[in-house]
C-alpha cells in the first residue's frame, strides 16, 4: 500500500535558506523523532557510526557569537569585520543547528561507505522535518574546514566533519516546491547488444 504523505513530502521537500529562518525550533519531542530515523538509513553493516551534536534553541545565541569569532580568524585582521557582519547577518534568525559527524568504525565496511549511511540517516531527517513543518538547509563541509569544526566541538581526533543543518521556522511562501527533474533526464536503458 502507498503511503501518500511520504512520496509527497519526498518529492515537494526543499531547501530553505537560513537567512529566511525564524523561531521556532522543533521541540525536543520532534526532534528526537528526526534524530531516531536518521537511524532507518540504509547500513548493511549496522554500524553505530553517526553522530550529532545539536545547538538548541536557549543555546543558540551564546554559539552563534562563539562560532563567528571562531570563523573569522582565518580572515587578515582588515577583513573580519566585513565578514563578522555578513555571516551574523546570514545566521541572525536560525534558532537550531545539527553538526553532523562520521566516527569510523573497525570494520571490513569501508569508510567511505560510513558516510554514504550517514548522508542518508541526514536525509531520513530532512524529511521528517520537513514533514512536521519546518525549514531546514543542509551545508557540506568543504574538507578544507575539517580540523576548524574538530577544534570547535572537541571532538575526537578519529571523528570525520560532514556538515550541518540549519533549522527554523519560515512563511508559507518559502515552501514553494520547486520543479523537478523528470525521471526520464537521469535514467538510461541499458545496451545489451
Amino acid at each position: 500500500m502507498k503511503n501518500q504523505n511520504v512520496i509527497e513530502a519526498i518529492k515537494n521537500r526543499i531547501s530553505v535558506p537560513q537567512k529566511n529562518m525564524t523561531s521556532p525550533a522543533p521541540t525536543e519531542e520532534e526532534l528526537q523523532l528526526a534524530l531516531d530515523a536518521t537511524q532507518s538509513a540504509p547500513n548493511h553493516g549496522s554500524l553505530e557510526c553517526m553522530r550529532f551534536a545539536v545547538v538548541r534553541e536557549h543555546e543558540v545565541d551564546a554559539f552563534k557569537k562563539q562560532w563567528i569569532e571562531f570563523l573569522i580568524q582565518k580572515f587578515e585582521k582588515h577583513e573580519r569585520h566585513e565578514r563578522k557582519t555578513n555571516v551574523t547577518r546570514i545566521l541572525q534568525g536560525v534558532p537550531m543547528f545539527i553538526f553532523v559527524f562520521v566516527e569510523p568504525q573497525d570494520s571490513s565496511i569501508p569508510v567511505y561507505e560510513q558516510e554514504w549511511t550517514t548522508a542518508c540517516g541526514v536525509q531520513n531527517m530532512l524529511h521528517v522535518l520537513y514533514q512536521l513543518g519546518y525549514a531546514c538547509k543542509w551545508n557540506s563541509l568543504y574538507r578544507d574546514r575539517l580540523q576548524t569544526f574538530k577544534q570547535y566541538f572537541h571532538v575526537p581526533e578519529g571523528w570525520l566533519p560532514m556538515g550541518y543543518v540549519f533549522v527554523g521556522s519560515a512563511a508559507e511562501e518559502h515552501f514553494v516546491p520547486k520543479q523537478r527533474l523528470s525521471a526520464s533526464k537521469f535514467t538510461y536503458p541499458m545496451n545489451h547488444q
